[in-house]
């Protein structure tokens, strides 16, 4: 499933995003491609929400439960971009990308949302891993 903006994208990138569109392994004669726009729930409390600035379809996860948490992935790469509304290596518009950072922070705030950035070793130092949570 992808968002149907990034496969219009995909096919007619700018020269910057090529590295970022180089893999057009999914695009041949015959491919079924799933595409979706606007706010989605895939399952029962896993949202997909629009948050456009990264690339052009790009999408925030929230995975709403007892403990919500919201995957921002790009939208702001550290807790200090995020804060300060920058968002570094935009393919789409940076204006975009200033607006998700306030929907992601707003997102967070209406659910208690704990957010997780994709770029974040210093948040990331202090998760407790997979193997944190067995025992043995």
């Amino acid at each position: 499933m992808i968002h149907e903006k990034e496969v219009a994208q995909a096919r007619n990138h700018e020269p910057f995003e090529f590295f970022g569109y180089s893999d057009k392994s999914w695009d041949y004669d015959g491919a079924r491609i799933e595409t979706f726009s606007g706010d989605t729930e895939l399952a029962r409390g896993l949202w997909l929400y629009e948050t456009p600035g990264h690339t052009v379809g790009h999408c925030s996860v929230l995975v709403d439960g007892d403990r919500p948490l919201l995957f921002a992935m790009d939208v702001a790469y550290t807790a200090a971009a995020m804060e300060r509304g920058i968002q570094p290596g935009f393919h789409h518009t940076p204006v975009d990308g200033v607006r998700s950072i306030a929907r992601v922070k707003q997102l967070a705030a209406d659910r208690g949302a704990e957010i997780f950035l994709s770029h974040d070793m210093e948040g990331w130092q202090g998760y407790t891993h997979a193997p944190g949570h067995y025992t043995v």
